[in-house]
């Protein structure tokens, strides 16, 4: 099955931070998981914060614009690979190195894997 590409912008400051950027407690990382699901679309962004939490914030498509998730809409049992390749990288880096290396670390790192 051929992939389409998810479109559209996900509205700014919408995530629900007011600030994602560097600071003591706060590497200034995130990801996001652009997902195809069989009932909709949605885009899940993270970003690390308070040294070891996970802030999550999930998007759903609808109509071609997107919108924050409602009610029982959440990740899903694919989405759950990349968040665990993630805490064991953040795991391995940010909390293992000084937060300089350990961020350049982080970075370097990619899942190989597709679910």
């Amino acid at each position: 099955m051929a992939a389409r590409r998810l479109r559209g912008r996900i509205p700014r400051g919408s995530c629900g931070s007011p600030d994602t950027g560097a600071s003591p407690g706060r590497p200034g990382l995130a990801f996001a998981i652009a997902h195809q699901g069989r009932g909709a679309n949605y885009v899940v962004v993270c970003w690390w914060d308070r040294e070891n939490e996970l802030p999550i914030r999930v998007f759903v498509e609808e109509s071609g614009r997107w919108r924050p998730a409602e009610g029982s809409e959440s990740i899903c049992v694919w989405d759950l690979q990349v968040l665990w390749f993630e805490r064991e990288t953040y795991v391995a880096t940010l909390l293992a190195e000084p937060v300089e290396r350990g961020r350049d670390t982080y970075l370097a790192r990619h899942l190989e894997e597709t679910a």
